[in-house]
């Protein structure tokens, strides 16, 4: 593969894991989510990755949307089951609105890009954020932004490869995840091949584990639906 196919593959990933780590508040774009793991299930990037996605296929064509929103929900916005920090300065320094925003803030300014603050309440450190962002850049790489390309490395290197294994494991970890579980999968495999692709290493960051606390066994209540979540420039693939 050349950069340039290997980057439109970078774009439907960061589109995909933008997408399931956003709240879902509609269907509209559940037919472009079926269609796109359909795309990758036929593509995997290793057998783990495969089985998961024909895993996360089944889930969408046989429960449908109701059931992907019904285990969002509880994964990520009820209490009463457990806390998955979305936040990179929480996963660094066990609060929320720390460096990793600051960090997020300067790369995000040397772009484009804007968070729409009117619609989306979360900080730029936010992981659906980056993941959305990272998707946006590289798109703007293929249509010919140099510039893009640099402030991508940015966010991976500085940000994103420092807390994103933890994310994912708190993910799969869940006791509630199915199709998420899946997910967590993809995003790990995912992850390697962006390392290859920076020469970088995992980082082990054991700062915040202590307090990232997973409730798994407590009996479980309806989840609280949260607030309306959006993305100025919110792709679908």
């Amino acid at each position: 593969m050349n950069q340039d196919e290997i980057n439109s593959a970078r774009v439907v990933f960061y589109g995909l894991f933008a997408s399931v780590f956003t709240y879902f508040e509609t269907d509209k774009n559940f037919k472009a989510l079926q269609n796109t793991v359909d795309l990758l299930s036929q593509n995997p990037l290793d057998s783990n990755s495969a089985t998961a996605l024909l895993n996360m296929k089944s889930i969408l064509d046989e429960k449908g949307f109701k059931a992907l929103k019904d285990e969002a929900n509880i994964v990520f916005y009820s209490p009463s089951t457990a806390y998955i920090p979305m936040s990179a300065s929480y996963y660094c320094e066990a609060r929320d609105d720390g460096k990793k925003r600051q960090e997020m803030l300067e790369l995000v300014n040397l772009s484009n890009f804007r968070r729409d603050t009117k619609t989306y309440k979360d900080n730029e450190d936010n992981i659906a954020f980056m993941f959305n962002f990272m998707n946006h850049l590289i798109q703007n790489t293929l249509d010919g932004d140099n510039d893009s390309e640099k402030i991508t490395r940015g966010v991976f290197e500085r940000v994103l490869n420092e807390v994103v294994d933890q994310f994912a494991s708190n993910v799969h970890e869940h006791v509630n995840s199915d199709f998420y579980k899946s997910m967590a999968i993809v995003l790990k495999v995912f992850i390697e091949y962006e390392r290859q692709l920076y020469s970088l290493n995992p980082v082990n960051n054991y700062q915040a584990r202590e307090v990232i606390k997973t409730h798994g066994n407590k009996e479980k209540v309806a989840a609280q639906e949260k607030a309306k979540r959006n993305f100025d420039e919110f792709k679908t693939l």
